[in-house]
Order: C-alpha cells, then structure tokens, then sequence
C-alpha cells in the first residue's frame, strides 16, 4: 500500500504540467483566437486524464508512513489467538476456510509457520495445561511435586511442543511437500458429516502442488519423532520406549480434539457474535 501511493504525488503534478502545456497550445489559451470558439475532440483527447484522488486511508499513510489505525486493527487481529474471533485471516492461520484460495507455503514460511506455532497464545494455553494436568496427577515426566517440579514440567512440555512443530510444520512438511494447515468444511453440511471430516484430517495432509488430500506423513513422523526424542531429556525414571509410546499416542489424540476445535470453534464464536461468519 505504501509503495503504491507514494507515487501519486509525483505522477498528478506530471499530469498537471503536461495538462497546462496542452492548454497553452490550444486556441482557446490563445489570446488571438475567438474566446466563444468550443474547444474541439482532438484538444480533449489531447489532455491527459488526471490521477484518481486516494483514499482518506491512502493519504493518512502517504503523510505518516505508518499505516492507519484501521489497518493497525486488522493486523493485531490477524496475530496470535486473535484469529479465532476474525473474518479476516492472516497469512499465517492455522485454517483454511471453506472456499479459499489455497496458497501453498514456500519453504521460508513452513519454517516461520512451524515457529509461529510454537509460541502462539494458544501453544501457551496448551503448555500450561498439559504441564498442570500432569502436575495434578504426578504423570509423566516425573518431576516432583513442589512448585519447581511444575516449572520443570512447563519447560519439557514447552520443548516437546516445539520439537513437534519444527519437525512436522517445517522439517518434515519441506521434506514431503506437505501443508499441515487445516482445512476447514464448514457451515452447510451435517454436524456429524464435519465430525467425521475433522477426525479423518488428523491423518490428512495436502500436497503443496494442488492440495491433493494424502496421507499425512509429516504430521505422523514429526510427532512419533518429537515423542521418541522425549527420551534425550526427560528425567531418567521418564525417559523409557512405552512413556514415549504414551507421549505419541496422546499427541495424536490433542491434534484430533484440535481440528474438532479449529471446525466447530468458529460457529459458536458466530453465534456469540450474532451470526457473523468467522
């Protein structure tokens, strides 16, 4: 947006000098010539068109450079947990929507989306909670029961998140040419038909070249990995085959309660909103 309106103020007064030229030619600039004398077709056509006025919004940002505030409210909704409540996504959103046009990930950006999603909001929310579970019920990895041991629990569960978004979103994803995006079915089919969908997803991908649904290698491996690599740092009495078995097991059952999230949420959030469509 910036680029494209500086440009404006250099083009119109281009225009203008070019338009007086042409006047100054014409013989109704001219002081010998009939003043009552209508200017003809060829002196019209003769005179440039003068540039389209910009917007309120375009010439608040040729004058600051930054952009409005309008603008500024879009892209903090498109950020973080904020795209839960919006009808505008951002580049980087976990979901594609109902009839979207499908913009495959570079490899660069499979790599920010991996990062991204490793300290979204909604990764906190996830960390504090698996972390506090565990905590409750002295789960796995065993880390005590005092305080330190809930800050240690954070810290592996903050490392195991991570390890399975580098290694599904970007390592993986790049390696299969995969997208690990969802893709949302939406409103117009029958709750259980978008059940199902959501369920299915959990081991769906979509090829980078057409978005072809294919079996979701990236996804698969990259938390069997994650969870196997559990075993390099998780406390001794923690760090054995069928803990890390466990860790795969429950981290696929937390992808499928997260697209049955990613599919539902935004109805109700609809509904909320008396029935704007997100």
């Amino acid at each position: 947006m910036i680029r494209k309106w500086s440009t404006l103020p250099a083009a119109g007064i281009l225009a203008l000098c070019l338009s007086g030229v042409c006047l100054a030619q014409s013989p109704a600039a001219n002081p010998s010539a009939d003043s009552d004398q209508p200017a003809t077709t060829e002196d019209a056509q003769l005179q440039p068109p003068l540039p389209d006025a910009p917007s309120p919004a375009a010439a608040q940002q040729q004058t600051t450079g930054q952009p409005n505030v309008a603008q500024k409210t879009v892209q903090k909704i498109d950020n973080g947990f904020y795209f839960l409540l919006s009808s505008k996504q951002s580049r980087y959103s976990t979901t594609i929507k109902p009839g979207e046009e499908f913009v495959p990930f570079t490899v660069k950006e499979k790599f920010i989306y991996s990062l991204r999603e490793s300290v979204s909001p909604e990764a906190f929310f996830v960390i504090f909670a698996s972390a506090g579970y565990n905590h409750l019920i002295d789960g796995n990895p065993h880390a005590g029961s005092d305080s330190a041991g809930f800050g240690e629990r954070v810290g592996y569960v903050a490392l195991r998140n991570t390890s399975t978004h580098i290694l599904s979103d970007g390592i993986l994803a790049s390696a299969f040419h995969q997208d690990e995006r969802y893709f949302r079915m939406g409103p117009g089919n029958s709750i259980g038909k978008r059940a199902r969908h959501a369920i299915v997803d959990t081991f769906i991908a979509h090829r980078d070249r057409d978005a072809t649904a294919q079996f979701d290698y990236s996804g698969i491996l990259g938390r069997a990995g994650s969870a196997f690599l559990t075993r390099a740092y998780y406390p001794h009495v923690s760090a054995t085959v069928p803990v890390a078995a466990g860790t795969f097991g429950y981290s696929i059952a937390g992808e499928l309660a997260g697209d049955l999230f990613l599919e539902f949420w935004p109805d109700v959030v609809s509904k909320l909103t008396h029935g704007k469509k997100y």
